[in-house]
């Protein structure tokens, strides 16, 4: 299996290798390009090397030889991923290629055994999810997840409760996912797949996070809910949130 991660981000073609795998899991990355049909732009070495120096004093967050699995399996072999502080880093490969269990070892719910996890400089290999959440790391896992007997408002009043800001949070998520005010009386379990997963990331993004990470979050959406996903997510990075 391979995976390809890429930073879509637009700027300059770097093709330096971040992140590499060992074994039969190979993954690469590029960032900062920008495609144009066939085109690709590229800069000179100098430039190259600005901005991968650049690169280096805004990472938010890295995984470096970061080995996982289910039991006695080893599914991710030997992985380094580098995100930035202000851009999005988007995953790819074939199904079982091992995105899933990438996430989940960076968000704590299946442990390493061997690698380190850091985020904002500070090492969280060991933590617990819970104390990852505290740091600024939120995760909306596949599967468009909620509590299906609460109620739109409900699951949203679940993640704002002893928060300082939760009224607050709930009213920018409404005005962020207009389309959840008028089913905030409606049981989550009700809810189509699209606002389903609309109120999934809303949840997470009332834990006001630094990084978020989304696990396939338009997958079985309808196109028209897939392109407004698509949006707010383009204008939380815009905004750099």
């Amino acid at each position: 299996s391979q995976l390809d991660f890429r930073q879509p981000q637009t700027g300059i073609a770097q093709g330096q290798p971040v992140m590499r795998g060992h074994g039969h899991f190979e993954a690469t990355a590029q960032r900062g390009a920008m495609d144009r049909g066939d085109h690709r732009l590229v800069a000179s070495l100098d430039a190259v090397a600005d901005l991968g120096q650049a690169w280096r004093q805004r990472r938010l967050a890295e995984l470096a030889d970061v080995r996982t699995g289910y039991g006695r399996t080893e599914v991710i072999h030997g992985v380094d991923l580098s995100v930035p502080s202000d851009g999005v880093v988007a995953i790819m490969g074939h199904n079982g290629a091992g995105k899933t269990t990438l996430l989940k070892a960076a968000i704590g719910l299946l442990k390493t055994s061997s690698g380190t996890i850091r985020f904002d400089g500070e090492d969280l290999t060991g933590t617990r999810p819970s104390a990852r959440v505290r740091r600024g790391l939120a995760y909306v896992p596949q599967g468009q997840q909620s509590f299906p007997q609460l109620t739109t408002a409900e699951n949203l009043q679940v993640v704002a409760d002893g928060r300082k800001r939760g009224k607050e949070l709930i009213a920018e998520m409404l005005d962020l996912f207009p389309a959840l005010t008028e089913l905030l009386d409606r049981p989550a379990g009700l809810l189509s797949g699209g606002q389903r997963q609309q109120l999934a990331i809303a949840r997470a993004l009332i834990t006001e996070p630094r990084m978020l990470i989304l696990d396939e979050p338009t997958e079985g959406i309808q196109p028209s809910v897939v392109a407004e996903i698509e949006n707010t997510i383009s204008e939380l990075t815009n905004r750099g949130g």
